[in-house]
């Protein structure tokens, strides 16, 4: 609150003085919103433990690429561009899911249009189905134009794998156990393994959880008849713990 109103400005109690020049109609000055602002610091306890410490949207069924093997594929940039072309059995349910080229002419780790494709990766973001897909990178704007065609093998021009995931925070990537079974990593490990997970998916609403410990956990997907594992495209998961 305001402790002292002159002509020259409002003082308040923190001693920040606000100038006409600085005020601005049904509003509070910059300096104040920057010292009354919520930090991490700032958070009490109580308040730390209600925020989630991780959560991931996946999808299930995408985790190693697209379905055919064998076709052969392409993928393409232009220089100077945020986005790129890739030719192959595509769908719909692709899009969203995030792939790391892991190699390219049989080099590992290298770029696509100058571009590192190999750590964060490309995201699709639509598909012309059975066609082709059109990627965002992750990690900048290309430098040149490039293309490469192979079958998504390492012998074949280039390989990649697929996170599956659409979208997270603290999660670094998703591993395929089995049919219906995955591995949540986390990209910054929890304090402990007291914490607690909720996961839903597209059959049963909710799932098994197990195998937990400060770096990953493990969960299923259940049909939900049969309740056999199965695999699924649309896994979330959310975390809460110190």
């Amino acid at each position: 609150m305001p402790t002292t109103i002159t002509s020259a400005g409002v003082t308040f109690n923190d001693t920040t003085t606000l100038t006409s020049a600085t005020l601005v109609a049904n509003s509070v000055g910059t300096t104040q919103i920057t010292n009354g602002s919520v930090t991490a610091a700032k958070l009490g306890t109580t308040e730390q433990k209600q925020i989630a410490k991780a959560w991931v949207n996946f999808n299930g069924l995408e985790l190693y690429g697209p379905s055919d093997a064998a076709l052969t594929m392409s993928i393409s940039c232009n220089s100077g561009s945020t986005t790129g072309t890739w030719t192959g059995g595509w769908a719909s349910s692709y899009i969203g899911v995030i792939y790391k080229i892991t190699q390219i002419n049989g080099v590992t780790g290298a770029t696509l249009g100058g571009v590192n494709v190999s750590t964060l990766g490309v995201q699709i973001i639509s598909v012309v189905a059975g066609v082709s897909a059109t990627f965002r990178f992750l990690s900048g704007t290309t430098t040149s134009a490039q293309s490469v065609t192979g079958t998504g093998s390492s012998a074949s021009g280039f390989s990649y794998i697929a996170t599956g995931i659409r979208s997270s925070f603290n999660v670094s990537s998703i591993t395929k156990v089995g049919t219906g079974e995955y591995t949540v990593n986390f990209a910054t490990a929890m304090a402990d393994a007291n914490y607690s997970v909720l996961k839903t998916d597209g059959f049963r609403g909710v799932g098994e959880v197990g195998n937990i410990t400060s770096s990953s956990f493990y969960c299923v997907v259940r049909a939900n008849i049969t309740e056999t594992l199965t695999d699924t495209s649309l896994v979330n998961c959310i975390v809460f713990g110190n």
